[in-house]
């Protein structure tokens, strides 16, 4: 167990409080760039989908489902995409399994309701079951001064 140097008697001398500030500059440092990364690849992801609806369309329009470049061949393709409304989950679920397909539905809990979950069981002083995994993930917040 780690114990608080005031605790202890002692107090952080000048050079080991520099070095705690330098680290903490370097993280708040990477964290801004991170933010600053996650924006820019939500502005190239924006202009990547506008220009693959464009090209699907000009092909499309050109009545072709290739073309040929100095980049490479792009084709046209699709992907399908299925949910279901939750609304609609029961009953769907049931057909499923009486057509024989029900191995594919599967019970989930999103694991961020989980989380609240669990941590609202250990506020209440309730038992936590022993078949969950629980890991504490020590982080560091910060706010502007």
């Amino acid at each position: 167990m780690i114990k608080r140097r005031e605790e202890e008697g002692e107090n952080m001398n000048e050079l080991e409080l520099k070095e705690l500030s330098k680290t903490a500059a370097l993280f708040k440092a990477a964290t801004d760039k991170k933010k600053g990364l996650k924006a820019d690849l939500s502005v190239v992801q924006d202009n990547l989908d506008s220009l693959e609806a464009e090209l699907y369309a000009q092909l499309e329009y050109a009545e072709l489902e290739s073309i040929k470049t100095t980049e490479g061949t792009f084709f046209k393709k699709t992907r399908l995409a299925c949910s279901c409304p939750p609304e609609d989950k029961e009953g769907f679920y049931a057909l499923l399994k009486e057509k024989g397909d029900g191995d594919i539905v599967y019970e989930t809990i999103n694991h961020n309701v989980l989380s609240s979950w669990v941590k609202e069981q250990i506020k209440e002083g309730e038992v936590v079951p022993e078949c969950l995994k629980i890991n504490t993930i020590p982080q560091i917040g910060f706010r502007k001064s």
